[in-house]
């Protein structure tokens, strides 16, 4: 009873924190759709807060008293609050007109923040960025960011695009020659939960959720939507207003999320470049240790545009996190190199159980799809020799690979006690069957990994090894396949009965716990290793 009662109490607290927000993106002109489109919104839901961003008025005509008039008579018909973002020079039109538009349409123009009565922490910038006033506009954000940084962002709204949103991803646009790196600024500096803003070609597109830390990082932030929405009533029938619900005390999980777009090397590059504008405005592959993108990578094509990429893969290069050379490699994981130095074992960042492993190659390789001919069988050697270690201590393994285009591949290694062996391919299945659209292959001899990667196209993929001697490749063609797919089965309540392992930030360590994880099981593998030896 008691349960209920808690449970309906949550129920009620999430009602009251829950809010819906209407964002429409350039009116031109077709206020009179833009508002119907609020009053049909607020008929649906409650608490609903409305934003308007980009060009409000056409530039076919003139802004007119009789035009002004029109709004305000459309505006009275308004059953909730409009917040209409101008830019200064729309502003202007409107001059002591701009309070005067009806009693629930509210003009705000320049960066600023408000919070609305129902909780909603917005950051706006109603100002066009682009060659002619970047030092202008970089100036104006600098000022502000001060003061914007600190405050907490539920929604940024910006009429200009930023310069590398679609970094780690598939940029649905091509080149955003209209995009602007200051704005990126802005973006990285407030970690908006949901980013909007116009979009010139009129296209409505959607962004993978980006995560706002690092992925190894402890501290954990929301993660961004990125939005981007047509004009209002375009002939294409292309998404010009988004309505959408928010928790203000919770945020929904996400299981895909890429990177941060914003990379340190983005505006590396964008200073180096000193007024470059192809070299600062689109770099989309840096940075990508982990790259969780939807398409396979072109990189290394050799088209002009990846010629312009080469200097961002060697940064990448640089940054890796699994290579030996690099700062960025947490060495102290480390608990094994190969003879011939080709691969390394280190501990799972973020393992489920202490025994978790990592097989890693010493150089960069994107998937063991495309390893070398000649390294195959050093791999299959630490495989066996990994088997054969944790088997001597009545587990078996698991060994699985998530490819997304990442510079650098691992393959995960979880070892599972016999008796729970027996339930790691229902979990599997289980786990498999959930996500919609997907198809799992069990690859058979004489089939590989290799041939079967190929047959498919040589996409992204995900796949398996079991203790039974089955393989399984799920071709990753959808966007919606969990980071997390690997640990969710392992952790059923079938098999590792850890549910809540399955986010690796659950699991953190701290590097004291870590060392001495690692000291146990090095000096049992180096032990185990001189007795495999001799046999």
């Amino acid at each position: 009873m008691n349960s209920e009662l808690a449970k309906d109490q949550n129920e009620s607290k999430d009602e009251e924190n829950q809010v819906f927000v209407l964002v429409i993106c350039n009116v031109i002109g077709e206020f009179r759709k833009a508002f119907t489109k609020v009053i049909k919104a607020h008929e649906k839901v409650a608490n609903l807060d409305v934003f308007v961003i980009g060009d409000f008025f056409s530039q076919r005509f003139p802004v007119t008293a009789a035009l002004i008039d029109a709004v305000v008579s459309e505006g009275n018909k308004l059953p909730c609050p409009v917040n209409l973002l101008l830019s200064k020079k729309e502003a202007e039109y409107l001059g002591e007109n701009k309070d005067q538009l009806g009693d629930n349409i509210h003009v705000s123009s320049g960066i600023n923040w408000l919070k609305t009565i129902s909780g909603v922490s917005v950051i706006y910038w109603t100002e066009s960025v682009n060659k002619e006033n970047e030092s202008e506009m970089t100036a104006v954000l600098n000022d502000a960011l001060t003061r914007l940084a600190a405050s907490k962002c539920d929604l940024l709204l910006t009429a200009s695009f930023p310069t590398g949103v679609f970094n780690f991803t598939q940029d649905p646009f091509g080149s955003a020659a209209s995009s602007s790196l200051v704005v990126s600024k802005l973006a990285k500096a407030v970690c908006p939960r949901y980013h909007f803003c116009p979009n010139q070609k009129g296209i409505y597109h959607q962004r993978h959720p980006y995560r706002n830390d690092t992925i190894l990082s402890h501290k954990r932030t929301n993660h961004t939507r990125f939005i981007t929405l047509s004009d209002v009533g375009n002939r294409s029938s292309q998404k010009w207003a988004y309505l959408f619900g928010m928790n203000l005390k919770k945020v929904e999980r996400c299981d895909i999320q890429t990177e941060c777009p914003y990379t340190v090397s983005l505006f590396k590059e964008a200073a180096v470049a000193s007024g470059d504008r192809n070299g600062s405005g689109s770099s989309d592959h840096t940075n990508a240790s982990f790259r969780w993108t939807s398409s396979n990578d072109d990189s290394c094509q050799d088209s002009p545009q990846n010629k312009r990429r080469r200097p961002n893969i060697q940064q990448r290069e640089r940054e890796c996190w699994f290579c030996l050379k690099t700062e960025a490699c947490e060495k102290h994981l480390i608990v094994y190199v190969n003879d011939s130095s080709t691969f390394y074992v280190a501990l799972a960042k973020g393992a489920i159980h202490p025994e978790h492993v990592l097989i890693v190659p010493v150089d960069h390789h994107k998937s063991a799809a495309t390893l070398p001919d000649d390294l195959d069988e050093d791999l299959d050697t630490l495989k066996t020799q990994l088997y054969k270690f944790f088997e001597k201590k009545g587990k078996n393994c698991v060994i699985f690979e998530r490819s997304y285009s990442q510079m650098h591949f691992v393959l995960q290694v979880v070892p599972v006690r016999k008796e729970a062996s027996k339930s790691l391919l229902s979990a599997f299945h289980t786990h498999a069957n959930e996500i919609k659209a997907i198809a799992v292959e069990l690859i058979e001899a004489p089939e590989t990994l290799k041939t079967t990667w190929v047959n498919n196209h040589r996409c992204n993929y995900f796949h398996a090894e079991f203790p039974s001697g089955e393989e399984f490749f799920i071709p990753l063609h959808i966007p919606n396949f969990p980071i997390n797919f690997g640990r969710q089965f392992l952790c059923d309540a079938r098999v590792l009965n850890c549910p809540q392992a399955a986010d690796w930030r659950n699991c953190i360590m701290t590097k004291d716990e870590e060392e001495a994880n690692r000291d146990t099981l090095k000096s049992a593998f180096a032990a185990f290793l001189d007795e495999y030896n001799v046999d």
